[in-house]
């Protein structure tokens, strides 16, 4: 799968300067543009194995096509998490709303920052390979922000991102340092926690696999002869 980004939006000034800095901040991928619903459905439907990722504003150009899109393509052509949608005012209704298509990622329209920071994770870091537990994502989360870290990681627990999924969990963090040089710092810290514990238990299913190899013994035949090839 190609590092292809659908950007949609109704406004042909927000979305030129949108594909301006997405191309400058993500040389690595190719974005596509798309101005309405029906444009957009056409891309996935053609497209749909090639689309990382969909950023969408709700008003295309209603809020009602924003939600009509969302049921047409979401799970279908393209995962809810990998959706992100903005809306102008983010309130509960609309993350209700949202949330009823399977989507996880609702931002308002001109929170870039953590849209780009989003798409980085989601594209380039492998948050699902990573084995670490629940002492080692605190662990790296106080080394970064000091003794917030643990109050940082007990809401985004409270909020349904438990270890039972660990990749949401730390996706959801990252989210919350709001920053990009914490949240870099934070990946390469759970990464090299991660390779750590792969690199024991290889270690440890090594030592194991030693251990009940057979000793090679000389072969003798019943005469008590060894025979021709036997190691010596």
């Amino acid at each position: 799968m190609s590092n292809s980004i659908l950007f949609v939006n109704q406004d042909p000034f927000f979305l030129y300067e949108m594909e301006t800095v997405l191309r400058c901040e993500l040389a690595e991928c190719e974005v596509i543009a798309a101005k309405d619903r029906d444009s957009a459905y056409k891309i996935l439907a053609e497209r749909s194995g090639d689309i990382r990722y969909m950023v969408m504003s709700l008003m295309l150009p209603r809020v009602a096509d924003g939600y009509m899109l969302l049921s047409e393509v979401s799970g279908k052509f393209i995962a809810g998490r990998k959706i992100a949608v903005l809306a102008q005012k983010v309130t509960e209704q609309v993350e209700h709303s949202v949330r009823l298509h399977g989507v996880e990622h609702l931002y308002s329209t001109y929170d870039l920052d953590k849209v780009l920071l989003k798409l980085h994770r989601s594209l380039f870091e492998p948050l699902h390979n990573l084995n670490v537990d629940s002492k080692q994502i605190k662990a790296a989360l106080t080394e970064v922000v000091g003794p917030i870290g643990s109050f940082i990681y007990d809401e985004c627990c409270e909020t349904g991102y438990g270890m039972s999924n660990a990749s949401l969990l730390i996706e959801n963090i990252m989210e919350r340092l709001d920053d990009k040089e914490r949240a870099a710092k934070f990946y390469a810290l759970l990464t090299a926690a991660s390779e750590a514990k792969r690199a024991a238990v290889q270690q440890a299913a090594s030592a194991k696999r030693a251990a009940k190899a057979p000793s090679k013994m000389p072969f003798f035949n019943r005469r008590g002869l060894r025979m021709a090839g036997a190691a010596a």
